[in-house]
């Protein structure tokens, strides 16, 4: 789960573009109602856009803001990063963001049918006005801006941040810091009517200064810098919902356990827990909401390695939050089903079974390789997105015995039954095998005989050494 240093501090920097924690450590991640009904985020992640690996600090919200719908690429795989954003395009991101899109495509629809005044017809592209409908409506934009109509103009630093703290409602807040001194050394480039809302999205770390302390209020905010931005501000949304259900249940006195989910029955549907490094218990009821990222699903949608939030009362669990989250972890290959796609795995001590996404890289000593070559005793490291596994690094294992031939069998593939102690063995020979006999004359397969004595190197269960010892 992934480039000039200096570039990505100074750049990283601009907007932090983080919030209380990181997008791996972060609580459920808010699907906005009108994404719901879209499906949501795709159980895995991968890379889509060509163009965006000189943007690490915002490669993931681009991903993951793509996913969720909240913004487009300019194609298939590219999506121009340092391309300028407008403001129709940043107020439509806000927009999605929000969960608001429904109620933009109802008025187009509406302004299509004739039955809604379209206040810029012939001025503004159709996708737009629905967005800008809505804009209006929820006091994002004011109708000095429709009179203006400058949407098609690059979007300033200072307007994305009105745009963004009057759709989280502070816009009251916001003009009673409007006297307020900003820490920025160019708090004179910004308009007077933008203090508050600058004041305020700088507070909240929704978006921040560059490492000279300045804002720049006025440079145009670029698409990288955008998704950036509307990932903070989902975070944000997605933060201030779970503690209104932490106060909520509070105040109803019920139990709440938060941990990692490492066991899931499906059968008898229970799932284990480690909560403070205790493994609990709990049973999940017909009647047990399950919310994955906000949104309803059941108890076969949940995976292993997710961090969940139980709520319990009168013994029963009422409640099952669970959020994806991005993981990394160490261990030894247990078993490999192809057939179901999944990886079993010992991590500290602990038998974890995994999905594997269908477009996960698999590398095997650095080398590409399919699911089929990895065996079980395998050291892997693997990267999980949504529950799944996204990225495998396995290394070879190389193993040495001693023993004597018990069958030979010849054919396509070579292989050697070999008795190891009191137990034999049957492995396959590398076609380049090495093979030496005790006079340190090489040989070749034919040449081996049943009944001799061998030492053999053997690497993923395949010999690629013999020295004959009679």
């Amino acid at each position: 789960m992934k480039k000039i240093v200096s570039f990505i501090l100074a750049v990283a920097l601009i907007l932090p573009m983080s919030l209380t924690s990181s997008y791996a450590h972060s609580k459920h991640k808010f699907i906005p109602p009108g994404l719901a009904k879209k499906g949501g985020l795709p159980p895995g992640i991968a890379k889509r856009f060509r163009d965006i690996d000189e943007y690490k600090w915002a490669e993931k919200s681009i991903e993951r803001m793509y996913l969720k719908g909240i913004i487009k690429g300019m194609s298939d795989n590219e999506f121009a990063p340092s391309k300028n954003v407008t403001k129709i395009e940043s107020l439509a991101m806000i927009i999605r963001t929000m969960g608001w899109d429904d109620e933009a495509d109802e008025c187009l629809d509406l302004i299509k049918k004739g039955k809604k005044k379209d206040k810029l017809e012939k001025k503004l592209q159709d996708w737009g006005k629905g967005y800008i409908e809505v804009a209006l409506d929820k006091g994002l934009i004011d109708e000095v801006d429709i009179w203006q109509n400058n949407f098609t103009a690059p979007a300033t630093r200072q307007e994305v941040a009105k745009y963004i703290i009057r759709a989280l409602g502070y816009e009251k807040e916001a003009q009673e810091y409007m006297k307020e001194d900003l820490r920025f050394k160019d708090t004179s480039a910004v308009q007077i009517g933008n203090v508050g809302y600058i004041y305020l999205i700088d507070k909240k770390d929704i978006m921040s200064g560059y490492p000279d302390n300045t804002f720049r209020p006025n440079q145009s905010v670029k698409r990288a810098e955008m998704a950036k931005l509307v990932d903070n501000l989902d975070e944000k949304l997605n933060d201030e919902e779970v503690e209104e259900d932490d106060d909520k249940d509070e105040v109803e006195n019920k139990d709440i356990f938060e941990g990692k989910l490492i066991e899931l029955d499906l059968e008898d549907e229970e799932i284990v827990v480690k909560v403070d490094n205790k493994e609990k218990l709990f049973e999940i009821e017909n009647n047990t909401v399950i919310k994955i990222d906000n949104k309803e699903e059941n108890i076969e949608d949940l995976y292993v390695g997710m961090n969940v939030k139980i709520i319990v009362e009168d013994e029963k669990v009422v409640k099952v939050y669970a959020y994806y989250d991005e993981e990394e972890y160490k261990g030894t290959i247990l078993s490999v089903d192809i057939e179901e796609n999944e990886l079993e795995i010992k991590i500290d001590d602990i038998e974890k079974t995994f999905k594997i996404d269908e477009d996960a890289d698999i590398e095997l000593d650095d080398e590409n390789v399919k699911l089929e070559k990895l065996q079980k005793g395998m050291e892997v490291e693997i990267e999980l997105k949504d529950g799944k596994i996204i990225e495998i690094n396995a290394e070879s294992i190389e193993q040495e015995y001693e023993g004597k031939i018990v069958e030979k069998i010849e054919g396509k593939i070579n292989k050697l039954s070999i008795k190891i102690d009191n137990t034999t063995e049957t492995f396959e020979v590398d076609e380049d095998v090495e093979i030496e006999f005790e006079d340190e004359e090489d040989g070749e397969f034919k040449d081996l005989k049943v009944g001799s004595e061998i030492e053999i190197k053997v690497v993923n269960n395949v010999i690629v050494e013999i020295e004959v010892q009679d």
